[in-house]
């Protein structure tokens, strides 16, 4: 009997690197600090760290650079994750660690403008 093989593809995940690493880690920090001041009725993470005119008119300009670490939605956490692991671990393997933060840096303020 011959021996039936069909091609098979393998699925292989880009290894997570340095500064996604970093991103990820603190996205998740906030994500479950967020979780459990929403839920015992403190303070929202949002209103302090998410973009707002409000904010930056207060002198809050660290929003510029924090607005990206706030989720409230588990599956907008998740797909947002998934997606700085698999495009930004790519583009930090041909970049480099110091261009691609650099790049991130520069893409979350200059768009964080653009909303405001």
């Amino acid at each position: 009997a011959k021996a039936f093989r069909m091609n098979q593809y393998q699925f292989q995940a880009p290894p997570l690197t340095k500064v996604n690493k970093v991103i990820l880690i603190t996205a998740g920090a906030c994500f479950l600090l967020g979780a459990i001041l929403r839920s015992i009725g403190a303070f929202s993470l949002v209103e302090l760290l998410g973009l707002s005119t409000a904010g930056i008119n207060q002198g809050f300009i660290f929003q510029l650079v924090t607005y990206p670490f706030v989720e409230t939605e588990l599956m907008s956490f998740i797909f947002s994750g998934l997606i700085v692991w698999f495009i930004g671990s790519e583009l930090e393997s041909l970049w480099g660690a110091r261009v691609y933060a650099r790049f991130l840096a520069l893409t979350v303020m200059a768009v964080g403008v653009i909303y405001l």
